[in-house]
């Protein structure tokens, strides 16, 4: 009886995932996809989408941050992997629009 009481759930996991990760990760998906959407809208100025990719950037990296922080692993490599891809996207994205 005292085994049912107390019994421990198995944490859920999906592709290596686990709970917290997959809050995490809805998190950053969504920030993403509010943020195409603002990208689409603002097709008429190329300015605009460039601004939004900057944005989007800066806000990768930021949750880069937080998610390792919360995971108790951040440590500089992350932050520079993290700032390097930002900067990279948005390198490419200057060469496309501007």
């Amino acid at each position: 009886m005292h085994q049912l009481l107390f019994h421990r759930r198995r944490p859920f996991e999906l592709w290596g995932f686990k709970d917290k990760d997959i809050g995490h990760h809805l998190v950053l998906l969504v920030i993403m996809l509010v943020l195409a959407v603002v990208f689409l809208t603002v097709s008429y100025s190329r300015l605009m989408q460039f601004t939004i990719g900057v944005i989007a950037a800066g806000l990768y990296v930021g949750w880069g941050i937080v998610h390792h922080t919360l995971e108790g692993d951040l440590h500089v490599k992350n932050v520079i992997e993290y700032v390097s891809i930002a900067l990279l996207g948005v390198v490419i994205l200057g060469g496309i629009l501007l």
